[in-house]
This record gives structure tokens, sequence and C-alpha cells, in this order.
């Protein structure tokens, strides 16, 4: 089975939104950890610009294994889930930047492109959930951003993991008090 044409673009839009979301998160990881409560800052599992940028390429890589896994298999609940999954969570990750950002009344790295990510996000669930019931589409909508957050946190203790053994040319910055 192979992915229509329409939902193929639709597919390597979200992922390049996604990866450019990511950077924008990256490139205001200091501005956004000082914003943080200090309990939230000093308990929190990031610890450098390096180990964060590294976790959010492994997200962004996970979720287009499974886009791609999920346009390869067979029409069933296992393709049903690998397709809506990543977009859903992506809609739900735009939606808590631009709630965050009318919270605090400020920016937060990652809002510039959140209403981009959202916006394909949305038009690709629309267009892969055609047909499939309502229940369905939410229940993966709500499970897919429940499981965000672990995922997340997994992202990180992977990326300050495996940073260590990269040849990355920066020197790690930890984040200090």
């Amino acid at each position: 089975m192979t992915m229509q044409p329409r939902k193929t673009a639709l597919t390597a839009s979200l992922l390049g939104v996604f990866a450019a979301h990511n950077c924008e998160e990256v490139a205001h990881f200091y501005q956004d950890i000082e914003a943080l409560p200090h309990r939230i800052r000093e308990c929190g599992p990031w610890s450098s610009q390096q180990d964060f940028a590294l976790a959010t390429a492994l997200l962004t890589g996970a979720s287009a294994l499974a886009l791609v896994a999920g346009a390869c298999l067979p029409h069933g609940k296992l393709q049903q889930v690998l397709v809506l999954a990543p977009p859903s969570a992506l809609v739900g990750n735009a939606m808590s930047h631009i709630c965050r950002s009318l919270i605090q009344r400020r920016y937060n790295g990652g809002l510039m492109t959140a209403p981009l990510m959202a916006g394909i996000a949305g038009r690709l669930i629309t267009k892969a959930g055609a047909g499939l019931p309502a229940r369905t589409r939410w229940g993966i909508y709500i499970g897919s951003n429940a499981a965000t957050l672990p995922l997340i946190f997994v992202a990180l203790a992977a990326g300050k993991r495996v940073r260590p053994l990269l040849p990355i040319a920066l020197s790690p910055q930890t984040y200090s008090k």
C-alpha cells in the first residue's frame, strides 16, 4: 500500500515544519528555561541545549518512522494509529505553545511555527482519517497526546545519554542557576 501523492506532500511538509519548529525551540532553549519556575527548572530533565537538540531530532525521526511505516502497512488499526498519531500529537504540541504564550503573555520557542504546524497536521488528520469513525479519530488524538509527555522525557533522557558519545563540535553548556 502506498500513500497518495497529496498525503505524501502533506506528510513531508509536516515533517519539515516540525523540524523547523524544533529548531526554533532549540534556538530559544535558555530563554525558555529561565522563564520556568525555579522548582521545575531544577527538577526537569533538561541539562544542555545540545541534549535538547538531540532529543528533538530523535522525536522528529520517530515521527517520520511512524508515518512511513503507517504508509507502508495494509489498512488496519496499527496503520491508522501510525498515520494519525504523529500529526495528532503535533496539533496538541502546537496548541500548548499557543496557550502557553497566552497564559504567560510572552513568546516561547516554537510559537512562530506552531500555527503552521497545527494547520498542516490538522489537514493531514482530515485526509488520512477520512472515513474513520469520529470515535476512532478522537481516541487516537487523545491517546497520542497523552503519550507525548512521557515520550518527550524519554527523548530528553536518551539525548542526555547519547550526546556524549557523538562527535559534536560545540562543547555542552550545562544550564546554570
